[in-house]
């Protein structure tokens, strides 16, 4: 048992190291969401363009903004918790 009990010192370690994941995961986690904003921005541009040049085939792509609505919630509640 005192072998696996952590001093002071181990703790803090752990803990600097847990910070330091934590705040590299958070901006790959930003640069990723910025990432996907312009791809999907991108592919709404270039539906849009297909569409009203008569060359989209019908019924061939999914509807991008239908997809990602379910993360509509989650940047809200992101935003709140934010806020508080």
């Amino acid at each position: 048992m005192k072998q696996l009990a952590l001093d002071e010192s181990e703790w803090s370690d752990m803990v600097a190291t847990m910070r330091e994941d934590n705040q590299k995961l958070r901006k790959e986690a930003t640069q990723y969401k910025e990432i996907n904003r312009i791809l999907l921005q991108e592919n709404l541009d270039l539906k849009d363009y297909l569409e009203e040049n008569n060359m989209m085939p019908n019924g061939t792509c999914v509807d991008l903004k239908d997809i990602y609505a379910v993360f509509a919630g989650t940047e809200e509640e992101d935003e709140v918790e934010s806020d508080e």
